[in-house]
């Protein structure tokens, strides 16, 4: 890659960054004007329990399950990926309906 061609995809990332979070900020902005300050807070402190939540899924899970995929034998190929969509699908913690519900589950 020659060096216009770096700069340019400098460039384009940096413009695209700036508009993703200008847009970010105003949805934030927007919430929290409709929603309110306490509901904005709960929304945060779940924001942090989601990521801790889907760690697995974003560092490194996909590849893991891809890999085993590949080295299975024939007639066991789908197990790893049938594993996986039992433990992703089967916690709680993955579901962003139980970790960011702006009301107790116990109240339903």
């Amino acid at each position: 890659m020659n060096a216009r061609g770096a700069k340019r995809q400098t460039l384009l990332l940096t413009v695209v960054n700036t508009f993703v979070r200008a847009l970010g900020l105003y949805m934030r902005v927007h919430l929290s004007r409709l929603l309110g300050a306490e509901i904005m807070g709960i929304a945060e402190l779940c924001a942090g329990v989601h990521l801790l939540a889907i760690t697995p899924l974003t560092s490194g899970l996909p590849l893991a399950i891809s890999r085993m995929t590949a080295k299975a034998e024939e007639e066991s190929r789908n197990m790893p990926l049938l594993a996986g969509i039992y433990w992703c699908g089967r916690s709680p913690c993955f579901s962003s309906r139980h970790c960011c519900s702006f009301r107790p589950c116990w109240r339903v």
